[in-house]
């Protein structure tokens, strides 16, 4: 995300946006064996492709209103 352009963490850390783009799935070394071995094993992970954001007022959380 830090690549994106306009991208600012402290603008958007802990505050509600809606990222779009294209959903692909790879299998990559899993993240949790980083410092625990060198040859990881795979694991299938979702990516989003062509990434966007926009920042949004609320939540998506209907259930919230009623």
């Amino acid at each position: 995300m830090d690549e994106l352009p306009g991208w600012k963490t402290e603008d958007h850390h802990g505050r509600p946006i809606e990222i779009t783009g294209i959903l692909d799935q790879r299998e990559l070394p899993r993240i949790d064996q980083i410092t625990l071995k060198t040859n990881r094993d795979s694991q299938l992970y979702y990516i989003v492709r062509k990434a966007s954001w926009i920042s949004i007022e609320e939540l998506l959380t209907p259930e919230v209103y009623h």
